[in-house]
C-alpha cells in the first residue's frame, strides 16, 4: 500500500511539472467595449432609466447585420448577462460606469476579444429621430489600448465616448 501511494504521488508530481509550458504563458487581454453616454442640452443622461426623458426604448444598435434593442441592466433585466470571462458580442445594455463609482448610467456595446485582430469592426447607433452614429475600430496588436477608434470616420482616443442631443440629432461631445 505504501508503494502504491508513493507511486501515485510521484505520478501526480510529474504530471504537475510537465503539464505546463512556461514558455507559452496564458494571457487574458482586456476586451474592446464601447462605453457611450448620451446627454441632452441640459446635461441629463439620456441612458438613465430613471430619467423621464430617457431614450433607451427608442434607440437600437446594429452590428453584423442584426439590430439589437438596448436592455436595462440597472433594473435587473433577465436578458442582461455578465461577460466576465468570455469576450463575445452580446446585447447592448445600460449599466453603471465603474469610473464614476457606479453611479452614472452608460450604454455598453461589445465585447470583442482583446487579443483578436479586428479590421474596421463597425457598429451603428440608431438614434431616435432617424439619425445614426457609426462607431468602428481596428485592432492589429493585442490589447484594447492598441486599437484605433473612429466615430463617423473621425479618429478618437478611446472607446469611451459622449454624445449630446442638439435639436433632432446627436453629435460627439468634445
Amino acid at each position: 500500500m505504501k508503494h502504491y501511494i508513493l507511486s501515485l504521488l510521484a505520478a501526480a508530481t510529474l504530471l504537475f511539472f510537465y503539464s505546463c509550458d512556461l514558455d507559452d504563458p496564458i494571457i487574458d487581454y482586456v476586451p474592446v467595449v464601447w462605453n457611450v453616454v448620451a446627454l441632452d442640452a441640459e446635461g441629463n443622461n439620456l441612458f438613465d432609466p430613471d430619467y423621464e426623458g430617457n431614450i433607451i426604448a427608442e434607440t437600437t444598435v446594429t452590428y453584423d447585420g442584426e439590430t439589437y434593442n438596448i436592455l436595462d441592466g440597472l433594473h435587473n433585466d433577465p436578458n442582461v448577462q455578465s461577460r466576465a470571462y468570455l469576450a463575445r458580442f452580446g446585447n447592448p445594455y445600460v449599466g453603471t460606469d465603474f469610473r464614476s463609482g457606479g453611479t452614472t448610467p452608460i450604454l455598453y456595446i461589445g465585447e470583442w476579444n482583446g487579443d483578436g485582430h479586428w479590421d474596421n469592426e463597425t457598429v451603428v447607433i440608431n438614434w431616435p429621430g432617424g439619425t445614426q452614429s457609426t462607431l468602428s475600430f481596428t485592432l492589429t496588436k493585442p490589447g484594447w489600448t492598441e486599437a484605433d477608434y473612429f466615430i463617423d470616420g473621425q479618429k478618437t482616443k478611446s472607446p469611451i465616448v459622449r454624445f449630446v442631443r442638439r435639436d433632432n440629432h446627436f453629435e460627439l461631445k468634445k
